[in-house]
């Protein structure tokens, strides 16, 4: 039989997949395009793969810094 712990854990468990589930994504929403170099990406991409991420997190934080300025 399942203690108060074991409990516990699994109802953190499914509600964090659930929260998890309904988080918006960060960035940019999808358009079928990479934000950074226009490569057409299937799905929900919106980027087609992590140096184009990364170059465009690059790309907004300089931005960013450039505005504080």
């Amino acid at each position: 039989m399942a203690d108060i712990a074991d409990r516990a854990a699994d109802h953190i468990e499914r509600e964090s997949a659930g929260l998890l589930a309904k988080r918006k994504p960060v960035g940019p929403a999808a358009c079928g395009a990479c934000h950074f170099c226009g490569e057409e990406v299937r799905g929900e991409a919106r980027f087609c793969d992590a140096d184009c991420r990364d170059g465009y997190e690059r790309e907004q934080r300089a931005v960013t810094q450039r505005v504080a300025s």
